[in-house]
C-alpha cells in the first residue's frame, strides 16, 4: 500500500467520523458545556445585576440575586459577582455575600427573571413631546 492510498484511507476515516459527531453522534466526553456565569450574565441588561441566577444542580428555590458584578475587562468571562442568597422563595440571605463558583460551567437564569425590563427600556425617552400651553 502506497503512502497516497495511506492518506485517503486516514482522510476518509476523519470524514466519517466528522459526520457522525455533526448526526449527534457525539460520545459524553465530548457533550456541549454550559455557559459559566459571565457567558450568562453578558446576555442580560446591566450585566445581570437584579437578575435571579442558579446553577443546574439547585432547586428552583434556591438562586442568587444579583446585586453587584465587576467583570475583568481583558476577557469577560471572569471577575467578581455578589448577590444576595435565597434558598426558599420568602427567605433571602442577611447580607450581600461573594458568589462562589462563577466559572462552572452550569449556571442559568431563573425562570422568573423573564418579566425584567432591559436598561434601556426603563430609561427611554418619551416619543411624544409636551404640548405647549395655549395663550
Amino acid at each position: 500500500m502506497s503512502a497516497f492510498q495511506r492518506c485517503l484511507i486516514l482522510a476518509a476515516e476523519v470524514a466519517a467520523k466528522t459526520e457522525a459527531a455533526a448526526a449527534g453522534g457525539l460520545t459524553s466526553s465530548a457533550k456541549r458545556r454550559g455557559k459559566n456565569f459571565f457567558e450568562v450574565v453578558a446576555d442580560l441588561p446591566n450585566w445581570g445585576v437584579g437578575s435571579k441566577l442558579r446553577r443546574k444542580p439547585w432547586s428552583e428555590t434556591e438562586y442568587y440575586e444579583v446585586t453587584k458584578v465587576r467583570v475583568k475587562s481583558h476577557d469577560g468571562r471572569s471577575g467578581s459577582a455578589w448577590g444576595l442568597w435565597y434558598s426558599s422563595p420568602f427567605h433571602p440571605g442577611p447580607a450581600e455575600e461573594q458568589i462562589r463558583g462563577l466559572a462552572k460551567h452550569d449556571w442559568k437564569v431563573s425562570a422568573d427573571t423573564s418579566e425584567q425590563v432591559s436598561w434601556k427600556e426603563a430609561y427611554r425617552e418619551p416619543k411624544t413631546k409636551p404640548k405647549a400651553e395655549a395663550s
